[in-house]
């Protein structure tokens, strides 16, 4: 008789969780994902100044989609919005993405370093989770768009 070691490889699917996390059933990795989600917002609700409509915050745009008005006031506090920027959209991670994900991850540096005003896009409803820059840069942008269509007149 001959005694024989064989490796057997096994295929099967596992879920992962934003986190890495993997699971052998998706329901568990979607009730681990819920609660993350759920620990990260109620971590970031105490942030929101306000919320309000597009149309309430910029005086244009939809009635329907929200914005968030937040205020960083810690490394945590910036720790926390990026989770769940990164948890909402997830290939934001992806290197295709990675220029965008610095930029936005630039405008909340900014609002904490310059004890800014964060203005967080969240569209329709917990779908969307887009940073879109602080109350300075907003309002920096508008300055320099009035500027340039004052030159651009005034050339005519």
């Amino acid at each position: 008789m001959k005694e024989l070691t064989k490796e057997r490889k096994e295929v099967y699917t596992v879920y992962q969780a934003y986190d890495g996390t993997e699971f052998r059933n998706p329901n568990e990795c979607l009730n681990y994902e819920d609660s993350a989600l759920c620990a990260i917002t109620a971590k970031y609700k105490p942030l929101v100044v306000k919320e309000s409509s597009e149309l309430g915050i910029f005086n244009v745009g939809s009635e329907d989609a929200l914005i968030d008005v937040v205020k960083l006031h810690s490394e945590k506090d910036l720790d926390t919005v990026l989770q769940l920027y990164f948890f909402v959209n997830p290939n934001m991670a992806k290197e295709i993405h990675k220029e965008q994900a610095e930029k936005e991850t630039a405008y909340c540096r900014y609002a904490l370093e310059h004890n800014d005003y964060l203005f967080i896009y969240k569209g329709y409803g917990d779908d969307h989770f887009i940073i879109i820059g602080t109350l300075q840069q907003c309002i920096t942008s508008i300055a320099e768009k009035c500027s340039s269509s004052e030159n651009t007149s005034q050339d005519q």
